[in-house]
């Protein structure tokens, strides 16, 4: 019994231990998986496009995105190497030389943000650069440029006409189609003309097309550049009762009844009328008499009354008797070719303090209102309604804040070529001041400097105030050469101020190279009419940000931007003519 006791305890040792064997055996084959499995992802990971295989620390915080909820908040530290992989499987790297906030999503996809025209890849002190990673020699893809610059929206055709309650609300039943003529600024003038005379027949304005310059070298055939890429239709529907030349069309049937006159009519110009703005003048007997005779033929047809009739040469418009002059029951009428054509000249010289920040400017919220309101006071409500596109000021915006750090800027339009001096301006009037003067860039350059310095502090005399110049291309080489002799003014000297920068002159060649790189053609195409539209367009935008312009006095260009700014307001603007002309005589 002693013995049996015995082997029963011994067999139960032994079998406890056994299982205790088991037990271990099986801990340690859970621990080899787990091992297995976690050096598995390890190496995934440093396969991976998204990390780096050079020995660098990633300091990463998740936080709240206040944009998006959905959305991960990564800082990234200084000496964070990012890499990223394109839809092609293209790899780039992004160096950030400071502390970088990136915007992601929950796949590390750079990703665009509602309603932001910024790069989502920005730093306080120092953009992040972009360079080819060692691997790859591949081409960076369009669709990585559109997510590392942040375009969210450069494409013209996604705005549509808003149908927006306007302060103005004139008669839906009666139209008013101006047919602009000129360059662009000149069609910008007639269109507010066209503005002035809807209101005061109470007719709809229609939105008229716009025509590219005629001597612009990138236009390959262009005809027509709509609207959307010359004036913000947002603000302009917001103030007047409009129409776009499509609904025109619908309630028309792509006919006119009648032609309201500011010069002369000749059928060449009807012609090119019809076709630009798909709207039949001739019918079949008479355009084909016009065909065969060119445009010896008797215009207008008789079918389509003019007003006033039998003009011989280019009329002035008395606005107090626009109603006298065209009065017409015509639904579809065009009003052909305005252009200095009212009475007043209401951009000649510069607006007054009190129209730029009139209160009963901004009262003019109806039709009502208008018709006691003085005509300078409804014009000076249509410039501010006929303000260039939002992309392109976003644009000028854009480029303001990357160069010149936000400090006060001068911006110069040098318009005096040998085209002007030589050909239009001094053919037509030989006795004008610009006439028969030759100015080098040293002296060009001394004049800017002088302003320069007047807008300094008296506590830092010696700050390099950001300067930018527009200029035709054809003065490219004298651009170039104003700006080294800029440098070379004020390379002496060191300021002491913490906002000194070390360019502090821009020009075409950077606004170019900033459009493309930010905005690049491939992606936005359709804010390119032509190249040197864009460019003019931003440009423009960029000198009436400015916190003094130097204008060319004869330029409708520079005659656009220096109309709205009153002295009192800028008082550092004048003619840049004047300022060179000075410097060359002392």
């Amino acid at each position: 019994m002693l013995i049996t006791n015995i082997i029963k305890s011994n067999l139960y040792v032994i079998g406890w231990n056994m299982v205790r064997i088991s037990l271990i055996f099986r801990v340690l084959g859970i621990v080899s998986i787990l091992t297995l499995i976690y050096m598995s992802g390890t190496l995934l990971k440093l396969e991976s496009p998204l990390y780096d295989n050079k020995p660098k620390r990633v300091i990463a915080t998740k936080g709240k995105n206040p944009m998006n909820d959905d959305t991960d908040h990564f800082v990234l530290s200084k000496t964070t190497t990012l890499r990223i992989a394109t839809t092609k499987t293209t790899t780039k790297s992004l160096s950030l030389a400071e502390t970088t906030t990136l915007r992601t999503n929950k796949n590390l996809s750079v990703n665009q943000q509602p309603n932001t025209e910024h790069t989502h890849i920005s730093s306080t002190n120092e953009s992040a650069s972009l360079k080819e990673s060692q691997p790859t020699k591949t081409e960076e893809t369009a669709e990585t440029k559109l997510s590392i610059h942040g375009i969210q929206e450069c494409s013209v055709s996604k705005i549509a006409h808003k149908k927006a309650q306007p302060k103005i609300k004139l008669d839906r039943n009666k139209f008013l189609l101006p047919i602009l003529t000129f360059g662009p600024n000149n069609q910008l003038f007639g269109l507010r003309e066209s503005m002035l005379v809807a209101i005061k027949l109470n007719r709809t304005l229609v939105i008229p097309q716009f025509y590219p310059q005629f001597n612009d070298a990138g236009r390959h055939g262009l005809q027509v550049v709509s609207p959307k890429n010359r004036i913000n239709l947002e603000h302009l529907a917001e103030f007047m009762s409009t129409v776009t030349l499509e609904e025109f069309h619908q309630e028309c049937n792509h006919t006119i009844d009648a032609i309201f006159q500011t010069r002369p009519i000749k059928c060449n110009e009807l012609h090119k009328v019809e076709r630009d703005n798909d709207i039949r003048i001739f019918n079949a007997q008479n355009r084909e008499e016009y065909i065969k005779s060119g445009s010896t033929l008797k215009c207008p047809p008789s079918s389509i009354p003019s007003y006033p009739k039998n003009v011989k040469s280019k009329i002035v418009l008395d606005i107090g008797k626009l109603n006298d002059i065209y009065n017409s029951t015509a639904r579809c009428p065009i009003f052909l070719h305005p252009y200095i054509a009212l009475s007043v000249d209401f951009h000649a010289g510069v607006i007054s303090n009190e129209l730029f920040n009139s209160s009963h400017v901004d009262k003019l919220l109806s039709f009502d209102a208008v018709k006691t309101a003085s005509d300078d006071v409804i014009f000076a409500a249509i410039e501010r309604a006929t303000t260039r596109p939002q992309y392109v000021a976003n644009i000028a915006k854009n480029f303001i804040n990357t160069s010149t750090n936000n400090l006060p800027f001068i911006a110069i339009h040098w318009r005096y070529d040998e085209e002007i001096i030589i050909g239009t301006m001094c053919r037509l009037n030989p006795k004008d001041k610009i006439c028969n003067k030759v100015f080098v860039p040293e002296q060009v350059a001394r004049a800017i400097a002088q302003v320069q310095q007047k807008m300094n502090s008296k506590e830092n005399t010696k700050l390099r105030v950001p300067i930018y110049i527009a200029a035709p291309p054809t003065l490219v080489n004298f651009i170039r050469e104003v700006r080294g002799n800029l440098t070379e003014l004020y390379k002496h000297l060191n300021s002491t101020s913490n906002n000194a920068i070390e360019n502090f002159v821009w020009t075409l060649d950077d606004l170019e190279k900033f459009i493309d790189e930010r905005y690049p053609a491939e992606l936005c195409p359709d804010i390119r009419p032509t190249p040197n539209e864009l460019i003019s367009l931003v440009e423009m935008e960029v000198c009436a940000m400015s916190d003094a312009f130097l204008w060319s006095h004869f330029s409708s260009w520079s005659r656009v931007i220096a109309h709205f700014r009153p002295t009192e307001v800028y008082p550092h603007d004048t003619c840049v003519f004047d300022l060179v002309a000075a410097v060359a005589a002392a």
